[in-house]
């Protein structure tokens, strides 16, 4: 449908009625609308040209098909070296997975959101509620810092029932001091300052060119997986995360891209079930979830992280994992299999 759009139209088109015909496509057309003197240039072309580039080029974007990006193969987004931003489309022919798999093959690569479009939508609703005095907006998101630049009033759903509800920045003072209300747990040795780098020097000097992939705990988005949850996810991301994703960007190192499964390590079999299911609709390429299963000997068999553990082993050896994979599109692999070593 591209090719036909791009090119083959306007093979026809040059066919059928010449180089005029081309000029008065819509494309084209507006071409010369904003600049008048283009219609001169396009009735010069001549027409067997004209549709011999086309053909060309169709050919060429035919052949692209199967690469990630139009025109450029793994191994070329492979040897791209120099730092890289890279934007994310925002309709449904640049979609933001296109941006996703160019950032795992190019190594030294940024992701970001298409900030401007997000941001010009934003300035149009606020412009709209401004118009239409009275009028009420319901926003859904969990980026804190576009609902304090356009909400009056944050409302917290979990499970269908409305948790907490104040203005924004009021919410936003009332974290500071949840951080107290959570159970202390250590955390891991290589998240604890100043280790991090230390680990690094041991890896590299033990498997040089050879480092295996490592775990990087920067969450994603988890939409419904409950507030308690997403802020622990958050926390184990900030101890350590961003520290090694610049490391594993500035040596070219494997690593997984985002990370899933952080929970209370509570609630039994049906919540874990019910958590699973928004990480799957979460998980992305190349995504790691972290999983903590046990096979209980009987029933209610040790303590309350035990019994969890169980339950956990319970929903991931069910006969109804298959499906749920399928149905979200997913399939569990080895990392060091989707990322494989640089030959010796």
């Amino acid at each position: 449908k591209l090719s036909e759009n791009y090119y083959g139209q306007y093979i026809k088109l040059a066919r059928a009625g010449g180089m005029q015909a081309v000029a008065e496509s819509e494309h084209f057309a507006e071409c010369i609308a904003a600049r008048p003197a283009n219609r001169a240039r396009l009735m010069a072309a001549n027409v067997d040209e004209f549709i011999k580039v086309m053909e060309f080029w169709r050919q060429r974007f035919l052949e692209s098909a199967t690469l990630p990006i139009v025109g450029a193969s793994e191994a070329d987004l492979n040897a791209i070296k120099a730092p890289a931003c890279l934007i994310a489309g925002n309709d449904v022919i640049h979609t933001p997975a296109t941006a996703r798999k160019a950032a795992r093959l190019i190594p030294n690569s940024e992701l970001h959101d298409d900030v401007v479009a997000k941001r010009a939508f934003l300035d149009a609703m606020l412009q709209g509620t401004l118009d239409d005095a009275g009028a009420t907006v319901v926003y859904c998101s969990h980026q804190m810092d576009e609902i304090g630049r356009v909400a009056d009033n944050l409302v917290i759903l979990e499970r269908g029932r409305m948790r907490y509800m104040s203005g924004p920045d009021d919410f936003c003072d009332r974290i500071r001091l949840w951080v107290a209300a959570f159970p202390a747990r250590v955390p891991e040795v290589r998240q604890l300052p100043g280790v991090l780098p230390r680990v690094i020097e041991i890896m590299q000097r033990r498997y040089g060119a050879r480092m295996p992939w490592l775990r990087c705990t920067l969450p994603r988005s988890q939409p419904g997986v409950g507030l308690a949850n997403v802020f622990k996810a958050q926390v184990i991301g900030a101890l350590g995360g961003h520290a090694l994703r610049r490391a594993v960007r500035r040596h070219g190192w494997r690593s997984n891209e985002r990370f899933l499964g952080v929970y209370g390590l509570s609630g039994g079999a049906e919540h874990y079930a019910q958590l699973l299911g928004r990480w799957f609709d979460a998980a992305q390429d190349g995504d790691l979830m972290m999983c903590h299963p046990a096979h209980a000997v009987a029933p209610g068999e040790g303590d309350a992280l035990m019994q969890q553990r169980a339950a956990e082993f319970e929903v991931l050896s069910s006969e109804d994992m298959p499906r749920w994979l399928s149905a979200s599109g997913l399939w569990v692999e080895r990392l060091s299999r989707i990322m494989p070593l640089p030959a010796p």
